[in-house]
C-alpha cells in the first residue's frame, strides 16, 4: 500500500490546521484494516513544531491510500506535473514526438539557443535542459497577455525577468548540456499543448477536460490568472492567503500574476492533488479513470538525464528522480517535482519499467533517451 502525503504551504492560520487534525484524530480513520489515526496523531504533534520551526502560518496535508484520499486539510497549489502530463497526452496521440524540434510546432514563434549545438526538443524542455536560464515566471500585478503573445515578447527581447533582466542571461548553456530549472521552458510546453491539442481549445480547457475531469478533481483549475475572470467564485473564495516572512514578521503577499502561467498558476486542494498522485502511482489510472498509458506514466518518472553533480539524482520528465537510500530489497524509484513556489507532495515507492516503454496509442513511439539507464537505479524511489 502506498501512502501519499500532499504537503503544500499556505493555509490561513495554524488554528485551522490544528482543528482539522483534531477532527481526523477523533475519527480513528480505517483503511482496509489499517488504522491511520496514529499517523494523524503524529501529525497533530509534529505540525505545530514544523510551523514554529519554519515560521509558517499554516500547512496543507492530504493522505491517500491505494486509490482513495482518506483525509485532507487546507488548500494549496501546484502546476508543472499537470502541464507535463498534458504534453505527454499529445505524445500518446501522435501529435508531437518527444524528440521533435519544437520549432516545427510553434508557428511564427521561432526560438533559437544562441549557444548552438542543435535545436530544442520537447524532451529538453521537460527535463530543464533547453539551455534557458533562470527566470521568475515573468510576473506582474495585472493579468498577463495571452500565452503566445507573452512568449513572443520575451524571446524577441532576449531578456530574463530575474533581477530586472540585467544580471542573468535568457540563455545560459548549450542545448542538452546542463540542468537549469526554467519556468519559461514549461510555459513553452503549455503553449505546445495549446497549439496542438485536437480539441483546439486553450491550455486551461485541455487540462480541465482531459486531466481534472477524469480524475474528479472538482476543486482544481489551471487558469491563465487567479482572477475572477478566470476562476470560479467558490474556488477563489476558498483560496489560501500567502505570506512572506521578513525579520520574524509575516506580511500578506499582494496578488501577483505569472505570465508563464503553465509553470505555476494551478489552483487545487490537497485532496484533489492527491488523486493526481495516486493516478501517477497507479500507472496513469485511478479507479476507472485513465489519464495516461502505463508505459507513459512510467517513462515520466524514469531517469532521463542528470540534474546536477550528485550521481544519485536525475531528472525524469519534469519529475526529479533521486536515490532514496533504502536497502535494495525494499526500495524503488523516487521522483519529485516542484510547482511555482511550493513543492509537490510525496508518494510511496513504485517500480520503474525494466525496458524502454513505448506508447500503445497514437502513432508516435515514446522512447527513453539514448543515455538513459534501462532501469531506475536500485535503492531509489519516486514521489512528487
Amino acid at each position: 500500500m502506498s501512502i501519499i502525503m500532499a504537503v503544500n504551504e499556505l493555509v490561513d492560520n495554524q488554528c485551522r490546521v490544528n482543528h482539522l487534525l483534531d477532527i481526523a484524530r477523533r475519527r480513528q480513520l480505517q483503511v482496509d484494516g489499517m488504522d491511520v489515526s496514529r499517523l494523524t496523531e503524529a501529525l497533530d504533534a509534529l505540525v505545530p513544531e514544523i510551523l514554529e520551526l519554519c515560521k509558517a502560518p499554516g500547512m496543507s496535508i492530504a493522505l491517500g491510500a491505494d486509490d482513495r484520499v482518506v483525509w485532507a486539510n487546507g488548500y494549496g497549489y501546484d502546476a508543472k506535473p499537470y502541464t507535463a502530463v498534458a504534453a505527454m497526452q499529445l505524445v500518446e496521440r501522435g501529435l508531437i514526438d518527444l524528440d521533435d524540434p519544437v520549432n516545427k510546432h510553434l508557428g511564427d514563434l521561432h526560438i533559437t539557443n544562441p549557444h548552438g549545438r542543435r535545436e530544442i526538443t520537447q524532451r529538453d524542455l521537460l527535463t530543464h535542459r533547453s539551455g534557458l536560464g533562470t527566470d521568475l515566471g515573468f510576473c506582474d500585478r495585472v493579468p498577463p497577455a495571452p500565452l503566445g503573445d507573452l512568449l513572443r515578447q520575451v524571446f524577441a527581447a532576449g531578456r530574463t525577468d530575474a533581477y530586472g533582466g540585467g544580471v542573468l542571461p535568457l540563455w545560459a548553456t548549450p542545448v542538452g548540456t546542463h540542468y537549469q530549472y526554467s519556468n519559461l521552458g514549461i510555459a513553452l510546453v503549455g503553449y505546445l499543448v495549446e497549439r496542438l491539442n485536437p480539441d483546439r481549445v486553450p491550455f486551461c480547457d485541455w487540462v480541465r477536460r482531459h486531466l481534472f475531469a477524469p480524475l474528479r478533481m472538482t476543486s482544481t483549475c489551471f487558469p491563465p490568472a487567479q482572477h475572477p475572470d478566470h476562476v470560479p467564485a467558490d474556488l477563489l473564495a476558498r483560496r489560501s492567503t500567502g505570506y512572506a516572512t521578513l525579520g520574524g514578521y509575516q506580511f500578506r503577499l499582494p496578488q501577483i500574476y505569472a505570465g508563464a502561467y503553465p509553470a505555476g498558476t494551478a489552483l487545487t486542494t490537497p485532496s484533489d492533488h492527491a488523486r493526481f498522485l495516486l493516478a501517477m502511482a497507479g500507472g496513469g489510472r485511478l479507479g476507472d479513470a485513465s489519464i495516461l498509458e502505463p508505459d507513459t506514466a512510467t517513462l515520466m518518472v524514469r531517469p532521463q538525464a542528470p540534474n546536477g553533480p550528485d550521481p544519485s539524482s536525475a531528472t525524469g520528465l519534469v519529475w526529479n528522480v533521486f536515490h532514496h537510500g533504502a536497502p535494495p530489497a525494499t526500495s524503488a524509484t523516487v521522483a519529485s517535482t516542484c510547482g511555482a513556489g511550493t513543492r509537490s507532495p510525496a508518494s510511496g515507492p513504485r517500480r520503474a519499467s525494466p525496458s524502454p516503454p513505448r506508447s500503445t496509442s497514437g502513432t508516435s513511439a515514446i522512447r527513453a533517451p539514448p543515455n538513459a539507464p534501462a532501469t531506475s537505479p536500485a535503492g531509489s524511489c519516486w514521489a512528487s
